[in-house]
């Protein structure tokens, strides 16, 4: 890709992957190594504990064990403007980007 001009809608596929690839990363990186952690810590068995919660719209995640503690929460607009909004925006960008064709005046006239 040498510029937005020269987007095509393979690009455009391309980096919506890419980013939600990263955002997965990003995003729920943090929380999957800490019940990697918490599960292997091969501490007494029975001791770790993982608990997911949906309430008013929020996600709460709650992982705990002798040698790990991690918390953390969304919302779920928030989690659905984090999948979305980006995506659009990279399509409204590539909409203006694509060439129009020019209709002429005799054109017009032909389909009237």
């Amino acid at each position: 890709m040498k510029g937005s001009r020269r987007w095509r809608l393979r690009s455009l596929f391309t980096s919506w992957i890419v980013y939600w690839i990263l955002l997965v990363i990003v995003k729920l990186g943090p929380p999957i190594a800490a019940i990697w952690r918490a599960t292997r810590s091969g501490g007494p068995k029975g001791t770790a504990s993982v608990n997911l919660s949906f309430s008013k719209f929020k996600f709460l995640l709650d992982v705990t064990s002798p040698t790990v503690h991690w918390s953390g929460s969304a919302h779920l607009l928030e989690i659905a403007a984090w999948i979305a909004v980006p995506p659009l925006l990279l399509w409204l960008v590539w909409m203006t980007q694509q060439s129009r064709p020019v209709i002429t005046e005799d054109e017009l006239r032909d389909q009237v």
